[in-house]
């Protein structure tokens, strides 16, 4: 029976591409959006190149990106691998059981251990930097998806991913040794887990959490800061869009699926503004007043990264002035150093997978702590 389903999708995988293909002639064209990259170029062969089989190939790839119906052709090769009837072309993302997707590089080497020493030893440094300034310092690493809902990964994968979360188990552990500054959400996460009458955390089909992802880091964000304000009955859905989640996008399937924002609706504060952008790194501003503790005071600094832009919409409702920047727009190191030593409060955050590349090119670079002691007496004068 396998043999014959697989050969029914065969045939009708050759049919699509074979009756659309003279239509590129006509000028109808495809485009390469699920796979999210841009069209491969027609090479520009010379008397010399015109014969060899790279310029024959390169052609074919061009011609390919731009077959009519190829976002229908791939999506239908995607139908295929995520059943098993073919090899998983896509290789960015890993089929998981129960239709869950994964980022594959979730699973790669990272953070060897002399690189995490190297980190935790530079943050120490820096936090207790901002602490002798009477500054604010809040350090939190979140979870892989894979990290979170293991239970959904493939067999094949299980070993590398054990390899993966003991590099991050030890990281976490290294960072909690260090001080209070370190905010690990990784047990509570767990925790919110195992209640049945719990969405999951992540989206199957996107790297990012939901809602019940995000809550559990923008209460253990505020409470950190300010115990006893986050109350969760101000919290409500903002609106829902349909949207084609990453993951599905880069295995090549155009579904789109509900995504949900959330808000916060508060008593005793103003509603947020945004406000001009802070001098020198590319921010999101905003700003609200509210009635004695209803706001965590002063100016905060948060560098971030996509996962923020799941919990920002509630986060940003809790704070009288926030400085959101992305971890791609810190990496000036004098321009950062600045920022920091003109806020009140610092966050940063960071997903698993990244942390230590995005620590070693912002605040643990080896760079910074002088930097920051400069901004600091500059910021002082």
């Amino acid at each position: 029976m396998m043999k014959i389903e697989r050969s029914i999708f065969m045939l009708l995988f050759w049919l699509m591409i074979l009756i659309p293909a003279p239509l590129v002639l006509f000028g109808w064209t495809g485009n390469t959006a699920l796979e999210a990259r841009s069209l491969m170029p027609y090479p520009t062969p010379s008397w010399d190149t015109a014969w060899r089989q790279e310029t024959f190939q390169g052609i074919s790839a061009a011609f390919e990106d731009r077959m009519p119906l190829r976002n229908r052709l791939v999506g239908f090769r995607s139908s295929l691998a995520r059943q098993g009837l073919i090899p998983n072309p896509f290789h960015k993302v890993v089929f998981g059981n129960d239709d869950w997707l994964f980022v594959a590089t979730s699973f790669d080497p990272h953070c060897p251990e002399d690189e995490r020493s190297q980190i935790v030893s530079r943050l120490s440094v820096v936090a207790d930097l901002l602490e002798s300034r009477g500054i604010r310092f809040v350090l939190s690493l979140v979870p892989n998806k894979a990290s979170i809902h293991h239970a959904h990964l493939p067999d094949w994968i299980l070993a590398e991913h054990d390899v993966a979360q003991e590099r991050t188990t030890s990281m976490r552990a290294e960072l909690a040794s260090q001080g209070d500054w370190f905010m690990d959400i990784t047990p509570a996460m767990e925790a919110r887990l195992l209640d049945p009458e719990r969405t999951p955390l992540y989206y199957p089909t996107d790297t990012h959490w939901t809602w019940n992802g995000a809550e559990v880091f923008v209460e253990a964000l505020v409470e950190t800061l300010q115990p006893g304000l986050y109350d969760p009955d101000e919290v409500t859905l903002l609106k829902t869009v349909k949207a084609n989640l990453d993951l599905d996008r880069l295995s090549g399937s155009s579904v789109e699926r509900d995504l949900l924002y959330y808000s916060a609706k508060r008593p005793g504060t103003t509603d947020m503004v945004l406000d001009n952008q802070a001098r020198s790194l590319p921010a999101v501003v905003t700003r609200k007043q509210g009635e004695p503790g209803r706001l965590i005071e002063g100016t905060t600094l948060i560098v971030r990264d996509s996962f923020w832009d799941h919990a920002g919409s509630v986060g940003h409702e809790y704070f009288e002035h926030l400085i959101s920047v992305h971890a791609n727009d810190a990496r000036q190191i004098t321009l950062l150093a600045e920022a920091v030593a003109r806020a009140d409060t610092v966050i940063f955050e960071t997903g698993e997978r990244k942390f230590c590349e995005v620590m070693l090119a912002t605040i643990a670079n080896e760079r910074f702590p002088e930097v920051l002691v400069q901004a600091l007496d500059s910021d002082n004068d």
